[in-house]
């Protein structure tokens, strides 16, 4: 069965969490973490009851670099990271996936607006294998 851990969802993209968390399920993953800001918590821990929840550190509804840390506290266990999935474009969100990346090993699927900040900021790291595996999802956003 296994266990997926998953950062997704912001302010303005709260859906984008609800569908990374019940695709999770319907593949059968055994437990689903979602790491979200604690302002989109209360509406999606009514949709999925059953999904386990890590609040992240944000500003204003975004994940900021502290997420980062905490992520990689609650990884231990887990056998599949999530990452991206309408975590949006801001700076915050860029410095968090550069922060989350760091670290050599990480197991990662990063959604593709994930890879694209990433590109956008001319950071190699989304295209270094040898620091995390990568599962891109496609997108009409390159």
């Amino acid at each position: 069965f296994g266990k997926t851990f998953i950062v997704a969802g912001s302010v303005n993209y709260i859906g984008a969490a609800y569908l990374s968390a019940s695709a999770a399920y319907r593949v059968g993953s055994g437990l689903v973490t979602v790491g979200v800001p604690q302002s989109i918590l209360s509406p999606l821990a009514v949709l999925i009851p059953e999904a386990t929840w890590i609040l992240l550190p944000n500003n204003m509804g975004v994940v900021n670099r502290g997420a980062a840390s905490a992520v990689r506290e609650e990884l231990d266990g887990y056998t599949a990271l999530l990452v991206g999935c309408g975590i949006g474009d801001e700076d915050d969100t860029r410095e968090f996936m550069e922060s989350l990346l760091q670290p050599e090993g990480s197991p990662a699927a990063p959604a593709q607006r994930a890879l694209g900040l990433l590109r956008s900021s001319g950071n190699d790291a989304a295209n270094n294998s040898y620091r995390c595996r990568w599962l891109e999802c496609p997108g009409k956003n390159r």
